[in-house]
């Protein structure tokens, strides 16, 4: 179908195979099978974790329980070890003793021995070996070897309670540890009464067998023991309520025969002790008094620790249960997950097969008309079988085939550009042929409008948005192309490029509204005073360009460009005010026979005239001539020079005597740079100065000064003659004006730690009268440090009595044209008053002969500068020069 009618259209190659909806059904199957693999392996591995952990944990419970049963059997060694010395150090017999309460200690003793040493093979430690040997050992006195006892009984409670603590670890990261967990609890209780148990036997038969006077000490222990048994038996019964084995051992033992003659044998000895029985009696007397208790309650604690030693066995088995059920108990779930994976898979695999005969065939059928059908193959009509979604989908498919056949005309007409054909109106049927037909139709109308935004998009990338006229890229190009014409015309191009004169004014007073307004009427002017085919543009902010093109000459672009000044300069009507702005044009010419002159020199050429223009006073016509070109070259190489010279040091300070006219001497001098430029030799400040305040160059100048002047000055302090000579530096305006300007004068002082009062701040009257009120500002906190202030120069400005009121003045220098102007000696006298008035230094400036040095003393002068003094020298040779030269008729100083 779809062939014969787009016969120009080309079958697809071959189908590629795609995945059936078989393997998506398996897929889908698969989800639950790997969820359930998942859940296995995880099973599996928390089965293997926790098999892992009670691995640990069985060997560390019996290591536990035997460290406990060691250190009681130290315990009791290391009591007959003491029972046997004190027996024999009062004399007695052993066998008396036995006689008398039936108690062998050399027998006993060695039995204590022998289960220590089983317990210590069932060990195998050797650090408690090691001090179990040494107290045996210990024969320097009984004393000696108990204290060894006690220490290897302590050595091995705190291995007991680093394994307890490991078991508690362990057994904390467990899964269902909770019952384990009360296990090792009751263990826990169960040997601390075992170790009470000995405990409150060595007190009680240390306190019958010692016979000491004071027995205080023995009966606190006792006491003390006495309530950590009771508070271990309250815990292990709270704890083994689940736990029969352990209840029936703690019952049997607490409640037996033995437990009650011992418990009544203490609690005698403790009432006897505290009413201050048997405190004087020998051991023997009490051993004869009292030898029938004795004898009972040794046994009655024998037998109850052995029960108690079992009652600690049977919780470390309690344990190990506790171990083996948790194992069992994460078997069966592993063995449950087993199970209900192998149900899942199973479950799975038949329901995807299932899925896959009742859907996958008729969706296979559907698939492979859908197919014929997408290839332009002849469909023949779907029979609708399966499910009700896939009989629907077949149906669907039919009714498809229909629309296919009018879009495709219709796709046809539109390929072609036929839009008038009829087939575009007829409607397929149903939402999607209605939807098809509005496509349609907007497509029809996308072609006519694509034509006309095309249009406005190269418009816009080639014009400035608020004036309309041609952008900078547009401009440069039509001037590319108007020399490429020249070229071959033998024809003239002018370039003329006009720059706004005060139009940032106008945004500033009146707005970024009023400044568009102004722009846009410039705009508008200028497309109307030029010639026809001139071309108008704007290269940016206030900048515009006019390319005019033929021209006769420099003439007829000099008339143009007064043409346009004066349109521009016409009065610009706002709302409540009348406003005018001038304009600075610069014109460079183009001739037929200018090789390599392309559109970026012309434009350049254009910008130097107008930066002529601006700097002759602005409102001007300037044409960029060879001469304009050279002397902004020589400009740029003098820039160049200055900004090497600085990173180079090429600049040298000469320093310039002040004396003072009460004494004649040196009083300070005046810094005063000087210019070493390569292969010119010296230059004056004059060759230099006036362009680097033009250029802003002068602020990096005035900081190396103040820089090198401070270097100097603390070079000097090793200098007797030059150690407190303060030093005058010049600094411009534009300096005085920067925001660092404090900073450039504090940090080079600070740096070489020079003082503040030996520095003085030369400033000029114009630079003042710049901004008055920030000048005093900065020079004020100047003076907070130490740093004194002098108007240079005075009395060739305009600075009036006001304005000195309000400054920080310490120093007036009266200029040289006043000192040598006989004439002026009444201005000068007038100077010197008024200063004088103000609480400032007079210095008169320019004095070349003696004539002139006592005039000024006699008028009043405080300070004198000039060639008759010195001449300005460096550094070096300041050391030697004479507090006079004489007068030599050479260039001023500067």
């Amino acid at each position: 179908m779809v062939q014969a009618i787009g016969s120009n259209t080309p079958r697809r190659a071959a189908r590629r195979p795609g995945v059936r909806v078989g393997a998506f059904v398996l897929l889908f199957a698969l989800f639950p099978i790997g969820f359930a693999a998942w859940t296995g392996t995880t099973s599996a591995r928390d089965l293997r974790r926790t098999q892992s952990q009670t691995a640990r944990i069985a060997p560390a419970v019996r290591e536990y329980v035997a460290l406990n049963a060691l250190r009681s059997a130290l315990t009791d060694e290391k009591y007959f070890v003491g029972a046997a010395a004190a027996i024999t150090d009062l004399g007695i017999d052993p066998s008396a003793v036995q006689q008398i309460v039936g108690i062998d200690i050399l027998d006993e003793l060695a039995q204590a021995r022998a289960a220590v040493d089983a317990h210590l093979a069932e060990l195998t430690n050797s650090d408690i070996s090691t001090r179990v040997a040494a107290a045996r050992a210990d024969s320097a006195s009984a004393l000696a070897s108990v204290n060894g006892f006690d220490e290897a009984g302590a050595a091995v409670g705190v291995l007991a309670q680093e394994r307890f603590d490991v078991l508690r670890r362990e057994v904390g990261t467990l899964e269902d540890g909770n019952r384990l967990t009360t296990s090792l609890q009751v263990l826990e209780a169960t040997t601390v009464a075992r170790q009470t148990i000995s405990q409150q036997t060595n007190d009680y038969l240390d306190i019958r067998f010692s016979g000491r006077a004071d027995v205080d000490e023995g009966v606190r222990r006792l006491i003390e023991q006495r309530a950590q048994y009771k508070t271990a038996v309250a815990d292990v019964t709270r704890l083994s309520v689940d736990d029969a084995a352990v209840a029936r051992a703690l019952a049997t033992t607490v409640q037996s025969v033995d437990s009650e003659r011992f418990v009544e044998a203490i609690e005698q000895l403790i009432v006897a002790s505290i009413a201050g029985n048997d405190r004087k009696e020998t051991a023997m007397a009490v051993l004869v008094a009292n030898y029938a208790d004795v004898a009972g309650a040794y046994r009655a604690s024998a037998v109850m620790a052995e029960s108690h030693l079992e009652l600690v066995e049977i919780a470390g088995a309690s344990v190990s249960t506790g171990i083996d059920e948790l194992n069992d108990a994460q078997a069966d779930r592993a063995n449950h997950t087993i199970l209900v994976i192998t149900l899942v898979a199973v479950g799975s695999i038949v329901f995807a097969a299932a899925m896959a005969i009742i859907f996958g065939r008729p969706l296979r059928r559907l698939a492979d008309q859908a197919a014929a059908l997408s290839e332009g193959e002849s469909v023949a009509t779907i029979r609708p079988t399966g499910p009700a979604e896939v009989r629907r989908a077949a149906e669907a498919l039919n009714a498809a085939t229909e629309h296919l056949r009018l879009v495709e005309s219709q796709a046809l007409a539109l390929a072609r550009g036929d839009l008038d054909n009829r087939v575009l109106n007829q409607p397929a049927p149903g939402r999607i042929g209605a939807s098809l037909q509005e496509a349609v139709h907007t497509l029809a109308s996308s072609m006519t409008e694509r034509e006309e935004f095309q249009r406005r998009l190269t418009h816009e990338a080639t014009h400035d948005g608020l004036t309309h006229l041609a952008n900078r890229k547009a401009s440069l190009a039509q001037l590319q192309r108007s020399l490429a014409r020249t070229s071959r015309t033998s024809a003239t191009v002018a370039l003329l490029f006009i720059d706004l004169d005060g139009f940032k004014d106008v945004n500033d007073s009146y707005g970024h509204q009023a400044g568009d307004l102004v722009l846009r009427t410039i705009a508008q002017r200028l497309v109307t005073r030029v010639r026809e085919g001139d071309h108008v543009g704007r290269l940016g902010g206030d900048e515009f360009v006019v390319i005019a093109e033929p021209v006769d000459g420099l003439d007829e672009a000099v008339a143009l460009a007064a043409r346009l000044l004066d349109a521009i300069t016409a009065p610009i009507a706002l709302e409540h005010v009348e406003l005018r702005v001038g304009a600075s044009i610069g014109i460079s010419l183009a001739a037929a026979g200018d090789r390599g002159t392309g559109a970026d020199e012309l434009l350049r050429d254009a910008d130097l005239a107008v930066y002529q223009a601006k700097a002759h006073g602005r409102g001007r016509i300037e044409v960029c001539t060879d001469e304009l070109r050279a002397v902004l070259a020589a400009q740029a190489d003098l820039d160049l020079a200055i900004r090497n010279g600085l990173a180079t040091d090429e600049f040298v300070m000469h320093y310039q005597p002040i004396i003072t006219t009460e004494t004649g001497g040196v009083h300070s001098f005046e810094a005063l740079v000087r210019w070493d430029r390569p292969e010119l030799g010296m230059c004056w400040p004059e060759a230099f100065i006036p362009f680097a305040e033009r250029t802003g160059l002068i602020l990096e100048l005035d900081r190396w000064v103040i820089r090198h002047v401070a270097q100097q000055m603390a070079a000097w302090a090793e200098v007797p003659d030059l150690a407190a000579a303060s030093v005058a530096v010049n600094v411009s305006g534009r300096s005085l004006s920067s925001d660092s300007f404090v900073d450039d004068v504090l940090l080079p002082l600070a740096e070489h730690g020079v003082s503040p009062h030996r520095l003085v701040i030369e400033v000029t009257e114009s630079a003042l009268l710049e901004d008055l009120d920030l000048a005093a500002e900065k020079l004020e906190r100047l003076r907070s440090v130490g740093i004194r202030t002098a108007i240079d120069d005075f009395g060739t400005g305009y600075t009036s009595l006001a304005h000195l009121k309000n400054l920080p003045i310490d120093i007036l220098k009266i200029d040289r044209s006043f000192t040598n102007d006989p004439n002026a000696e009444s201005l000068v006298k007038l100077i010197i008053d008024t200063g004088h008035l103000l609480g400032a230094t007079i210095v008169a400036e320019g004095v070349e002969n003696d004539d002139q040095a006592t005039h000024l003393r006699r008028l009043g002068s405080d300070e004198l500068q000039g060639y008759l003094f010195g001449r300005p020298c460096a550094a070096a040779d300041l050391e030697t020069q004479q507090a006079k030269q004489t007068p030599q008729t050479t260039r001023p100083a500067s």
